[in-house]
């Protein structure tokens, strides 16, 4: 019995404290699972995704996208913030001036943002100015071909430009003499285009035809619609045109205005020259010879061929049609 207390005491002598976390162990003090291992020996739980809520026991750095409020911090929809929905992806509650068109805001600039109108301006209450793209106006002055309202159309596009070529009858009116020929016809497109702001103002030519070459001679075949100022489509593209039949006259002028007179033209419908009668060559100006011409006014094939002979001492338009850059 004295043999096996002996052996008792000898054994608590060599390990005073065998119980994990003990005074005589390596883990004195430390924070144990409920495994016996110190917390800080486990590898270290990665962070949340954005939008998920840590755990309780990770402590996780605050940041805008976590979908947690915090500080500095209006809002916080995580994946859902969105810089024109109800929190922006600064966590901040949308606001005029903040850069962003939101809910219930026609505009916003920013900085930018001012009271002293101007085309295209945003005013300090995020409204639009007196004047803008989308206002249902053309403003020719500040470059605009069209203007179908703030969601734009199959014909006129948001940026209040035509999905097409323009086509135009001139504001200034011409004698046989004065329209010079082929090249000189054109000529005075490209000038009345320039004075009218169009920006390809040195891609028009002239339709009219001389006793040999007509437009269809001399102009593109394009497969894009043909358009007037005020945003009508004239033709679907070059067949459409010299079918005969226009979906709209061309009736307006280089600065929308309507114009509602006799052209210079000696072309049928089919775009080629149609008589001899073209003022020696546009060279005349006389009462003795005649000039074919069109009607401005009409859809039918009379636009082109009026049927009609005026003296070329007479003074009448001339139709002008943008040609593509690429020459078509």
């Amino acid at each position: 019995m004295r043999t096996v207390l002996l052996v008792l005491l000898l054994v608590l002598a060599c390990d005073p404290d065998p119980v994990p976390g003990g005074t005589g162990d390596d883990t004195a003090g430390d924070t144990v699972t409920p495994s016996g291992f110190p917390l800080d020996a486990l590898e270290p739980a990665p962070p949340p995704a954005p939008g998920l809520t840590p755990p309780p026991w990770l402590k996780h750095p605050e940041y805008c996208g976590n979908g947690i409020v915090e500080a500095g911090e209006a809002c916080d929809l995580a994946a859902g913030n969105d810089d024109h929905g109800v929190c922006t992806k600064a966590c901040l509650l949308p606001a005029c001036g903040d850069g962003f068109t939101q809910a219930g805001e026609d505009c916003d600039d920013g900085d930018d943002n001012t009271d002293l109108g101007g085309y295209g301006s945003c005013t300090t209450l995020c409204a639009h100015g007196p004047s803008y793209c989308g206002d249902h106006y053309v403003d020719v002055d500040e470059g605009e071909e069209c203007d179908h309202g703030p969601m734009g159309s199959d014909a006129c596009t948001v940026f209040c430009k035509l999905d097409g070529l323009l086509a135009f009858v001139s504001s200034e009116a011409y004698d046989g003499k004065q329209v010079g020929g082929l090249i000189q016809a054109d000529h005075h497109c490209t000038l009345l285009a320039e004075l009218a702001g169009l920006p390809r103002a040195n891609l028009f030519k002239a339709w009219i035809s001389d006793v040999n070459v007509g437009p269809v001679d001399r102009l593109a075949h394009v497969d894009v619609p043909y358009f007037r100022r005020d945003g009508l489509r004239i033709a679907e593209d070059w067949a459409d045109l010299t079918d005969g039949v226009l979906e709209n006259p061309i009736a307006i002028n280089e600065f929308g205005e309507p114009t509602l007179k006799t052209v210079w033209t000696n072309t049928t419908a089919l775009g080629a020259a149609a008589s001899v009668h073209e003022c020696n060559e546009w060279t005349l100006n006389s009462w003795l010879v005649g000039g074919r011409v069109g009607d401005s006014s009409a859809s039918g094939p009379a636009w082109t061929d009026f049927g009609k002979i005026d003296q070329c001492s007479d003074k009448n338009r001339l139709y002008c049609l943008e040609q593509p850059q690429n020459g078509g």
